[in-house]
């Protein structure tokens, strides 16, 4: 299992859709593992509002979606 959680899973919201959670969570330690294809660049955050994080430069955008990685990384 992935030895890391998602951001907003330190808040423990209640998880509707278990099996759905799981498949992500496999899906994105196969990402870390190099299993896939890094399609953003090596962005470490992302967000739908396309305001740069403070420290970050943007890597892509896909669909609604800005990726973000830190500066000299």
């Amino acid at each position: 299992m992935p030895s890391f959680v998602f951001y907003w899973t330190k808040h423990n919201p209640k998880i509707k859709e278990k099996e759905q959670y799981e498949r992500a969570k496999r899906l994105s330690q196969e990402v870390v593992d190099g299993k896939h294809i890094d399609n953003t660049r090596n962005a470490l955050f992302f967000n739908s509002l396309h305001k740069q994080p403070k420290g970050t430069v943007c890597t892509i955008r896909i669909g609604n979606h800005s990726f973000y990685r830190e500066v000299n990384k």
